[in-house]
Order: C-alpha cells, then sequence, then structure tokens
C-alpha cells in the first residue's frame, strides 16, 4: 500500500483497530444486531456473559488471583446511563490491576478505554466502612452498543479452603462461568477440591490445559434483596468450592478427623488469662439459664470486639491490623477474624459437681451459628 493511502486509512478508521495486548472474546454478528433481551423484552441492557477466573496457588508461596470479565449489550438511554460508569470496589492489601475496557458501536466500530480515564480512590459506604475503589467511564457509549470490561483483583498471599461463587448480581446474565484452578503444590499434597451447588445447577466440563475447571450457569436472574428476607447465600444462587481430605472415606472417619483437627487448632490458639476468666463470669452472672448465659457473652462480643471483616472495621484498622496468636491477644485488642472471637471467651464458669448440669452449647458452635452474612473462608 502506498504510505499516503496508508496515513489517510489510519486517519479515517482510527477507532477500528483492534485492542492489543487485551484478549477479548470475538463479538458476534448475532450481538451487534441484538435489538431486545432474550428474557426480558423490556430490559433496558442484557448482560451476555460473566466470566470468572479463579486461581488459588501455592506453589512457593499461597497466592490468590481472581479476573472478571463481563459485557453487556445496551437497548436504551437508560441502558446507557446505568452500565456506563463501571466501580470496582476492593480493600485492605489487596490490589486491582489489568483494568481494561472498550465499547463496540452496532457498525463494529470499537473505542478502547483509555488509561488516564482509570480512576482509584477511597469511598465510605454508608455503614461507615470505607474501601478503595477503581472507576472509569465507558466510552462513546449509545443505545445499540455492546460495552465489555475486565480486572483483576489480586488478594496477596492467602490461600482459601472455602470459596463462595456468587453466581447471581442485582442483573440478570445470559451465561455465567467460573473457572477454578485447584491448589497445587510441589513438596505438600493438598486436598481434593470439591464443590457444592445451592439454588443451581451448573454444567461442569473437563479441565482445560491450564488445568481451570469451569462451572457454567444460563439463565441467571437477577438478585434483588427484600425486606426480611433471608440472608443472600439463603436465598440466592451460589456454588461453595472447597478442599476435603480425600482418604477419609465413611461418615465416622470423616467427622473423626475433623474434630481431632479442630480440637488440636483450639487448644493451640485458647489463652486463658485472668481477665478474660473474671470478663466471663461477670457477663454470665446476670443470665439465669444456659440460653441466657450464652446470648449474654454473644452480645459482649459483638459490642466489644470487632470482626476484621465486618462492616464496622475501617480501612485504616484493616491495613493496621496484625493477626492474633491466641484468644487473649483478641481480648486485649477488642478486634480479630470471626475465628478468634470464637475463641475469645471459650472458658465458660463450671457449677459445682453436684449440681445437675444441662449440657451447654460450646462458645464456638454458637458463633458459627451467629455468621450468617457470608459462609466460611479461609
Amino acid at each position: 500500500m502506498h504510505p499516503k493511502i496508508f496515513l489517510l486509512f489510519l486517519a479515517l478508521f482510527p477507532l477500528a483497530l483492534p485492542s492489543f495486548g487485551v484478549d477479548w472474546r470475538p463479538v458476534t454478528p448475532e450481538e451487534l444486531a441484538l435489538k431486545q433481551s432474550k428474557t426480558d423484552p423490556n430490559a433496558d441492557a442484557e448482560c451476555l456473559f460473566r466470566d470468572v477466573r479463579i486461581e488459588n496457588t501455592a506453589v512457593g508461596h499461597f497466592h490468590s488471583l481472581t479476573t472478571s470479565y463481563i459485557r453487556f449489550k445496551i437497548f436504551n438511554d437508560r441502558g446507557r446511563e446505568k452500565y456506563s460508569n463501571v466501580k470496582v470496589d476492593y480493600s485492605g492489601k489487596e490490589h486491582v490491576s489489568d483494568v481494561a475496557a472498550r465499547t463496540i458501536h452496532s457498525d463494529g466500530t470499537v473505542f478502547d478505554l483509555k488509561r488516564d480515564a482509570i480512576f482509584e480512590k477511597v469511598e465510605e459506604k454508608k455503614s461507615g466502612r470505607k474501601v478503595k475503589v477503581v472507576s472509569f467511564a465507558l466510552p462513546s457509549v449509545e443505545p445499540g452498543s455492546i460495552v465489555e470490561y475486565r480486572w483483576t483483583r489480586d488478594e496477596g498471599e492467602i490461600l482459601y479452603t472455602y470459596i463462595p461463587l456468587d453466581v447471581q448480581t442485582d442483573y440478570p446474565v445470559d451465561e455465567v462461568t467460573f473457572h477454578v484452578k485447584p491448589a497445587t503444590n510441589t513438596y505438600v499434597t493438598l486436598p481434593v477440591m470439591r464443590a457444592i451447588n445451592f439454588l443451581c445447577n451448573p454444567e461442569q466440563g473437563r479441565p482445560d490445559t491450564k488445568g481451570f475447571y469451569p462451572f457454567t450457569i444460563r439463565n441467571v436472574p437477577a438478585y434483588h434483596e427484600e425486606p426480611y428476607s433471608p440472608p443472600g447465600y439463603s436465598s440466592k444462587q451460589w456454588i461453595l468450592v472447597y478442599y476435603e481430605e480425600n482418604d477419609k472415606v465413611g461418615k465416622d472417619k470423616y467427622w473423626t478427623s475433623i474434630g481431632k483437627r479442630e480440637n488440636a487448632k483450639a487448644k493451640e490458639q485458647i489463652k486463658i488469662s485472668a481477665e478474660i476468666r473474671q470478663t466471663a463470669a461477670e457477663i454470665v452472672s446476670k443470665g439465669k439459664t444456659d440460653d441466657e448465659k450464652l446470648n449474654l457473652l454473644a452480645e459482649y462480643c459483638r459490642k466489644t470486639i470487632k470482626n476484621i471483616g465486618g462492616a464496622d472495621i475501617t480501612t485504616e484498622e484493616r491495613e493496621a491490623y496484625k493477626p492474633n496468636t491466641n484468644s487473649s491477644e483478641t481480648f486485649r485488642r477488642k478486634v480479630g477474624t470471626s475465628e478468634d472471637i470464637d475463641l475469645s471467651l471459650s472458658p465458660l464458669p463450671r457449677p459445682p459437681a453436684t449440681t445437675p448440669v444441662t449440657p451447654v452449647l460450646p462458645i464456638d458452635a454458637l458463633f458459627c451459628s451467629l455468621r450468617t452474612s457470608s459462609p466460611p473462608s479461609s
């Protein structure tokens, strides 16, 4: 091609060039021509797919990476206003990177998101909790456009043994796919990765060449919280991915091994100080029955010990947090994980041996039943 003709070509079609360095899925003619939602003719936009890739690595050191990729078809101005601006929340020592986005018009013209249009800031939520936010506005969105964006969340040196996969979001999706790579380690044999489905029936395929196992769910409706509805994980579609030792077959062997492991772990973490013993005695002295005493202990923990993963912790407190080594440290610092809080008031005063005793729930079991905001994490 003659140089002048080539330059003229670039001048006329600068935005039709592909997004180099980003592995976007091809946009099909059917998607470009789509005029209304397949599932809801009155929808302002439709999420064509949500693709999430999760990798927990234990090679050299523990690490957790999650890459999300979402594509929408915009049908009208309301859809344009709702889905043109994107926010990605993260907190603590997490890090968001590899942010990319683009808009494709119905004629195939592509508008890539500029690097200087990506912003990072700290926002305060209604609960008073501060979170970091990466935000951007998709370029040149209009009715008929396709918009898509992706990002990677690096959660640092952590290995999750329980991974909740949120199938439902606040918008309907034609297809949701999770690609999960089981943790592996060169020197240690890790338990087998397993999955439990809740209110959904995903299609599970064979692993790809990189070892990621796919879970695909189609025609996923939007999830909306309602007053007095059960907690989200009791009323929405989700998948629990977890690790289980495959050599403990049979319920007797399995639960015996779990009990021994948890008992040994609790013994290492429980350190009963005189202050803990005195406080526990003062709290339960105000209750007449075992249930009343347990409720008083629960209320004390709710009011005085902050959960590092809860909504009442600030970003500054979360970043300054250092893991507690035992229950005495948790009680003294008044902040810890849900497991730390379980163990901080475990020593219940014992009545005299001659007094008939009604069995009391262990304080750990009590707090496991109280944590309804999310499923257990690592």
